[in-house]
């Protein structure tokens, strides 16, 4: 039986309600969301979620190696930048035209570039449940330039996926690893048809074997 893991999330003051929202629905999870800028317990946490912050800490590089989890999302998709572990920083996207020219789309996802247990359960990838919510969104990654890291989703848009552009990647770390997803995680105002669809996406990460890990088996 795989034992319940420990998370701890840090997301900015409107992020918190959603994120904790996810954390009491996802099974395998023992989890508390934080508010941004304060301090977290990293020896008694396996998975550290951070979402849309800047939150540094000081020992972090040294609890990856030794096996901790890191996931970021959103703005918090800089970090591996900051610890020295990323060349690039990554940039925000903006929307790509639609097909016909018209500006806007029906939505935005992330298609799976290859098999990775990020993608357990979905077809094809990850489409947000809300498409007319997407206009707003920000989603940061990389547009042409592939990160020093392993790839693990592009954009996905109605006329298919953008190989060029690089919204999903992780690194290894030592024992431990960090996954980072740069758009499609929008938590402040979750409603229940995005919180289902984010339930089963952040579930292949905090519970599942998303992240990259010592103990991480099968085809990634």
């Amino acid at each position: 039986m795989r034992a319940v893991r420990r998370v701890a999330a840090v997301a900015t003051a409107g992020g918190v309600p959603g994120a904790q929202a996810l954390l009491d629905a996802m099974p395998g999870v023992d989890g508390t969301a934080h508010a941004a800028g304060g301090t977290i317990p990293l020896a008694a946490t396996d998975i550290l979620w951070l979402h849309d912050t800047t939150d540094d800490f000081p020992d972090l590089l040294a609890w990856l190696q030794a096996g901790g989890r890191l996931l970021a999302t959103l703005g918090s998709v800089h970090l591996p930048h900051r610890l020295g572990l990323e060349p690039t920083a990554p940039t925000l996207l903006p929307p790509p035209a639609a097909g016909n020219g018209a500006p806007g789309l029906a939505f935005r996802g992330i298609a799976g570039f290859g098999a990775h247990p990020l993608f357990a359960g979905f077809q094809q990838g990850f489409v947000p449940d809300s498409p007319a919510g997407t206009q707003g969104w920000r989603w940061t990654g990389y547009d042409g330039i592939r990160p020093d890291a392993g790839v693990v989703g592009v954009e996905w848009v109605p006329e298919g996926a953008l190989a060029g552009r690089v919204v999903a990647w992780e690194y290894a770390v030592g024992s431990g690893g960090i996954l980072c997803i740069g758009g499609g995680v929008e938590l402040d105002g979750l409603q229940p048809p995005q919180a289902s669809a984010l339930l089963a996406l952040l579930g292949n990460a905090l519970a599942g074997r998303a992240i990259p890990h010592r103990d991480r088996e099968g085809p990634v």
